[in-house]
C-alpha cells in the first residue's frame, strides 16, 4: 500500500479548511451510502422469484399516496380510480392464486434499483395468465391456496416471463 503515505502526506501540506471540506465530503458519501444500502435492504435480502396465476386486477393504473415530501413535490398525489376491494389499501393490489400483492407507487426513487415501473407491471399482468415474477417484501412467502393477509407487505417487482394464458390454475 504504497499509496496511503502519499495520501497522507498530502492531507498534511493542504490547510485546515481543505481537511474540513474533504472530511465533510467523505462524511456526507458515507451517509448517502449508508441510506441507499438500508433503503434497498428488500431488493437485496429479501427479493425471490414465483410463479402466480393472475385472478384479479383491482389495483389503479397510476396511484401514489404522497407518503414523503419529495413524492408530493415532484408527483402528483391520487390515483386513477379507486380499488374496488377496499381492504386492498388506497392503492389496490393484484389478486393471484397465492394471495395479494401489490404493485410500487408512482415516483418510488428506487425504481432503478429494478422494479419495474408501475405503469408497466400495470400493462404486463392480465387477468387469467401465469406469469414469473420477482416478489419483494416481509413476511412468509405466500404458496397458492394462501388466504389473504392484511395489510399487503409483498411487492411485484418485475415480470420475468408470461407462461401463457387461458390455462386453469394449477395447484
Amino acid at each position: 500500500m504504497r499509496g496511503a503515505p502519499l495520501i497522507r502526506r498530502w492531507l498534511l501540506r493542504q490547510s485546515a479548511g481543505v481537511r474540513v471540506t474533504i472530511a465533510f465530503a467523505l462524511l456526507t458519501c458515507a451517509v448517502w451510502g449508508l441510506g441507499v444500502a438500508l433503503g434497498s435492504h428488500e431488493r437485496v435480502f429479501l427479493s425471490w422469484k414465483t410463479e402466480i396465476y393472475v385472478e384479479t386486477k383491482d389495483a389503479p393504473l397510476t396511484c401514489n399516496r404522497g407518503r414523503t415530501v419529495l413524492r408530493r413535490v415532484f408527483f402528483e398525489v391520487g390515483r386513477s380510480y379507486s380499488p374496488i376491494y377496499g381492504f386492498n389499501g388506497f392503492c389496490g393490489a393484484i389478486l393471484t392464486d397465492r394471495g395479494f400483492y401489490k404493485l410500487p407507487e408512482d415516483g418510488d426513487w428506487l425504481m432503478a434499483w429494478g422494479d419495474a415501473r408501475r405503469a408497466v407491471l400495470w400493462d404486463a399482468l392480465e387477468e387469467g395468465c401465469w406469469y414469473e415474477v420477482r416478489i419483494r417484501g416481509w413476511g412468509k412467502r405466500l404458496v397458492p391456496g394462501d388466504r389473504p393477509v392484511a395489510p399487503i407487505r409483498q411487492t411485484i417487482s418485475s415480470v420475468l416471463d408470461n407462461l401463457g394464458c387461458g390455462e386453469t390454475p394449477r395447484l
